[in-house]
């Protein structure tokens, strides 16, 4: 049970951190991408249950 819940939180921690980002550079990354970005409920739930795939696109496409 502890697994479980040591899981999600690691999930919402991620989330809060993408938030914190998405906050922060919000109008640069639309003068980039030239769209409007928000992330939605569904979005949210998501990526806090399946953090590790998330984590691994996240890895993968940062500019090394």
């Amino acid at each position: 049970m502890m697994f479980i819940l040591y899981y999600l939180l690691i999930g919402v921690i991620i989330m809060f951190l993408l938030d914190m980002h998405l906050l922060t550079y919000t109008k640069q990354i639309e003068f980039e991408l030239k769209e409007k970005i928000e992330y939605d409920t569904f979005t949210r739930i998501f990526i806090i249950v399946v953090w590790p795939a998330a984590l691994f696109i996240i890895i993968k496409n940062f500019p090394w």
